[in-house]
């Protein structure tokens, strides 16, 4: 990878301008987070005008505000009008990407620590039976299940990559609808309590959180090779602020009413 300085030329102003966005909503989010804790410990009258935000209010502003702030960066340090207007469709396009990636990890870790929950939930009660003499069914028959469950689900997606194409050269049905099975697949394996499904899920999310966190570190420093260190730096922790004020106050929330 070429080497890049920390603050170069090239991208000064932008970089300055993720510098103040950065401080301008680390201020935000820490008052907005002071405010929907205080929620939790002081109830509201029913009746209070004007109505105080909601955690989504909250992150919809702040949201918006790491838009401008990405768009601001990308042209900040444009020489011409047109360049000025394909910096800050850059910015806008960089805003989806990380946002992508950043609720998609907060997503990765819900479901893993879901799966650890559930495989918590089923060792007590193992241990909850065995203290009335009950003996539990064994964890050893679902090992050899979980790695047949596995070797099925990377053979399907090979036979849809070798016989999908010829498929729809044939005219027999459209490509499309070969996912129609492997939703089914991955949704029967989400809702099956056995063992085996159990295993089964903490393996592939295993094995996805492997291949996802380095390839985000990669691109992350590819990034910052090519362009400035600092600012990729600065904008990713723009990134990291909204998808922690995501996960504390409207995943979690939205999580704790569904499990009611």
């Amino acid at each position: 990878m070429p080497h890049a300085p920390l603050f170069p030329a090239l991208y000064r102003h932008g970089t300055i301008a993720a510098v103040f966005g950065f401080c301008a909503l680390t201020v935000y989010c820490d008052l907005a987070w002071r405010s929907l804790k205080h929620r939790l410990i002081v109830s509201l009258p029913p009746i209070v005008e004007p109505r105080p935000w909601s955690a989504f209010q909250y992150l919809a502003w702040g949201a918006g505000a790491s838009v401008l702030c990405f768009m601001l960066a990308g042209a900040a340090d444009a020489p011409t009008f047109l360049d000025h207007v394909v910096g800050a469709l850059m910015g806008l396009c960089g805003t989806i990407f990380a946002f992508m990636f950043g609720f998609g990890l907060v997503a990765l870790w819900n479901l893993c620590r879901e799966s650890i929950q559930q495989l918590k939930v089923e060792l007590q009660f193992r241990r909850y039976i065995q203290s009335y003499g009950v003996k539990p069914p064994s964890f050893l028959p679902a090992f050899p299940l979980a790695i047949l469950g596995l070797a099925f689900g990377v053979g399907v997606f090979l036979a849809i990559g070798v016989v999908g194409h010829y498929l729809e050269k044939w005219h027999l049905f459209s490509l499309e609808l070969v996912w129609l099975p492997i939703v089914a697949m991955f949704y029967a394996l989400w809702k099956s309590r056995s063992h085996a499904a159990l295993l089964l899920r903490l393996i592939l999310l295993v094995f996805f959180s492997l291949i996802i966190l380095p390839f985000v570190v990669f691109l992350l420093a590819w990034t910052a090779s090519q362009t400035a260190p600092l600012l990729v730096t600065i904008l990713a922790a723009i990134t990291i602020l909204n998808a922690a004020f995501y996960a504390r106050w409207v995943h979690l929330p939205a999580l704790a009413n569904n499990l009611e």
